[in-house]
């Protein structure tokens, strides 16, 4: 779908590029064959992948690194679609390639990959560069609205991440423990003592879906003071009417084991429930 706009968009505009794609659709009968061979492992807290996991799942992706980014660029790909990938891969990729450090790249990639919510002030989603300087990196927003601090900064690697020090890609960890954060100027900072810390084995992550059901929402609105006045068993009848009639047409389906209903109820006591002093 993604890439069908795409390549609609460069027939309206006459681009003409080499464009790569990388899928991160993984084959069912590969990944059994790499469960049976203990090359999985889980991720806490989950429990071990098994094969009906992989049977129930709709879809089944593997989070890339660079590498896949690397492949497809040296190949003389000018833009790239691809699936599902660590973030910060995305903007560690090109500086990578030119050789510079595995530690500088990596932790300016995780302050670029969410733009400018490592700024001080974020009044709307906007931008963010950073500045790749050998043994350290300069981060700074191209809005002049904006502007970096070393807290705004350092605040970023606790961002989606469930140790503040230890960040994992798939070639291995970026170690921010010592990291130093230092204002350059009133909207720049600069991070330098970063570490990367290469994996014994490479991984990719799996991520799956299974479904598991659908949801339904109908909204409605009363006016009726009679009804209101007696909302609890009203609605409690409804329940009962909607129980038959779905019973009628899904034989044999049990309420609470198949399927829930639920009623919201806003307005009459919206905002303090049980405790609204006004019931009308």
């Amino acid at each position: 779908w993604a890439l069908d706009i795409l390549r609609e968009i460069a027939r309206e505009e006459a681009l003409h590029f080499p464009l790569a794609v990388i899928h991160a659709e993984q084959d069912r009968g590969y990944l059994k064959a790499r469960l049976r061979q203990g090359r999985t492992r889980p991720l806490w807290p989950t429990p071990p992948l098994t094969e009906a996991d992989i049977d129930r799942s709709s879809r089944i992706v593997g989070m890339m690194g660079h590498e896949p980014y690397v492949r497809a660029l040296e190949q003389g790909a000018r833009v790239v679609l691809a699936g599902r990938s660590s973030d910060t891969a995305i903007f560690a990729t090109i500086p990578l390639m030119r050789g510079y450090p595995a530690a500088v790249v990596w932790h300016a990639a995780k302050i670029l990959e969410c733009g400018a919510a490592a700024v001080a002030l974020r009044r709307s989603p906007d931008g963010m560069m950073a500045f790749i300087r050998g043994d350290h990196f300069v981060v700074e927003p191209p809005n002049e609205d904006l502007w970096c601090t070393p807290q705004s900064v350092a605040s970023h690697t606790l961002y989606e991440n469930a140790d503040p020090f230890l960040l994992h890609e798939s070639s291995g960890t970026l170690d921010v423990s010592d990291a130093a954060y230092e204002a350059v100027s009133p909207r720049a900072v600069k991070v330098s003592r970063s570490r990367f810390l290469p994996a014994e084995a490479y991984s990719v992550k799996l991520e799956a879906v299974e479904a598991v059901g659908f949801q339904s929402v109908v909204v409605g609105a009363i006016r009726d003071p009679v009804i209101i006045g007696q909302l609890d068993a009203w609605l409690e009848g409804v329940r009962l009417k909607a129980r038959e009639r779905i019973h009628a047409a899904f034989d044999g389906l049990e309420m609470d084991k198949d399927y829930a209903l639920s009623t919201r109820v806003y307005g009459l006591n919206g905002v303090m429930g049980a405790l609204e002093p006004t019931k009308a």
